[in-house]
């Protein structure tokens, strides 16, 4: 009998400690989720008219969790813009600073060691990288012009699609992402 409410005991306490583990993990799950939510909804209400609002990169950073979020306009035009947006948290609330400029006023800036990481960035370089007159010709001042990325891992290229919506006409552009510089420039015809 004193064996018998020994074992009953001993599967109690396993009980209490795996329900401990099934209550406590949860949590951690939606203090993220909240903290997460609360980076976004400060972002949309900073920024209302952005296309996109997400969240790039969580890193710990002298022992303070800096959030980085993606703030992107105009991203189908030829002129996207992208910001990036630091967010301290615990020790500072949510604090933000000044917004970081990733790509604006329709200019990449690079150096030939320079890597194209971003869609913005990849569709501004497609017309303003040396030897793209074609794709500028193309596109005129992005009337009627909707745009498309794709990025090719394997081969760490960007292909970018300019659609002329009223010419039903696209343009391809293919671009090294490594020490940037414009591959293939290709007017595709529709069959």
């Amino acid at each position: 009998m004193v064996i018998q409410m020994y074992k009953n005991y001993v599967v109690l306490l396993f009980l209490a400690f795996l329900l401990f583990g099934c209550v406590t993990a949860p949590e951690k799950d939606v203090q993220n989720i909240e903290h997460d939510k609360t980076i976004i909804e400060d972002a949309k209400s900073k920024h209302p008219s952005a296309d996109i609002i997400e969240i790039e990169s969580v890193d710990l950073m002298d022992g303070i969790n800096v959030t980085s979020v993606r703030v992107s306009y105009y991203t189908d035009s030829i002129c996207p813009e992208r910001y990036r947006l630091r967010y301290r948290f615990p020790d500072f609330g949510y604090e933000t600073g000044v917004p970081i400029e990733v790509v604006k006023n329709c200019e990449y800036k690079y150096t030939p060691d320079s890597i194209i990481t971003y869609e913005e960035q990849a569709i501004v370089a497609a017309h303003t990288l040396q030897g793209t007159s074609e794709v500028k010709e193309f596109i005129g001042n992005g009337d009627d012009i909707t745009v498309k990325t794709n990025f090719y891992s394997t081969t760490d290229v960007w292909e970018v699609l300019f659609y002329n919506t009223i010419s039903d006409e696209t343009m391809r552009v293919t671009i090294q992402a490594k020490n940037p510089k414009i591959i293939v420039i290709k007017k595709l015809v529709e069959e």
